[in-house]
């Protein structure tokens, strides 16, 4: 006997397959002598007479009950490993913000002191080393890398305002004029999803911003 959620799809191609002399190929349930459903992939062929009519039907079903297990237990695998990824991204884009990030505001900030505090005549000289420079690139590599790990607004405003607040950083960082077109069915998404895409697209923006030109669109329809 066929599993009820399955009988409307299943007789549906059984029907099409019959009416057009397709072969017929589902994967359904069947209930055993035990009162327990089982998958099993069923497959039908047409036999034709030399007229080209159909005489008969020749059919198979196959248990991949074990398969359809795997196939559960991998999926609820990828989801916990898709869920451990994303708690270690949050703790190393945390880490880089509030220990690395506050370290090199510090180095910068003592950097600055230090300058000051060369004598004028000497100030020429020193102005020539970049370090200054260094240290402020560096901190913008780090609150860069510390955003594309996990945006910051994903999980509480989405992935639209995400982009968004991506996008006016990244004019304010590269001087690069940032031009969204978001369409309004975007809606809210599957966390992993929007994790993903945000990822995705931050990492390629913000490696290759030429490509963009001075005025990029990134059309999200």
């Amino acid at each position: 006997m066929l599993h009820r959620d399955d009988r409307e799809r299943v007789l549906k191609a059984w029907q099409e397959s019959v009416t057009n002399g397709t072969p017929y190929e589902q994967e359904e349930r069947h209930r055993g002598v035990d009162g327990m459903y089982r998958w099993f992939l069923a497959r039908g062929v047409p036999l034709r007479d030399a007229q080209g009519r159909i005489v008969r039907w020749y059919g198979t079903n196959t248990d991949i009950e074990d398969r359809k297990q795997a196939e559960e237990e991998l999926r609820r695998l990828s989801g916990q490993l898709l869920v451990l990824q994303d708690e270690e991204r949050r703790r190393i884009a945390r880490d880089l913000h509030d220990s690395t990030g506050q370290d090199l505001v510090a180095l910068a900030t003592t950097l600055s002191q230090i300058h000051a505090s060369i004598p004028s005549s000497s100030r020429s000289c020193a102005s020539s080393l970049p370090v200054s420079s260094l240290a402020d690139q560096c901190i913008r590599d780090v609150r860069t890398l510390s955003y594309l790990l996990h945006p910051p607004m994903l999980d509480e405003a989405g992935l639209e305002d995400a982009i968004r607040h991506y996008a006016s950083g990244f004019t304010h960082r590269t001087g690069i004029d940032v031009q969204l077109e978001m369409s309004p069915r975007l809606g809210r998404m599957k966390p992993d999803v929007e994790l993903a895409l945000s990822s995705a697209s931050f990492k390629r923006v913000s490696r290759y911003p030429a490509a963009f030109g001075k005025s990029p669109s990134q059309d999200t329809n």
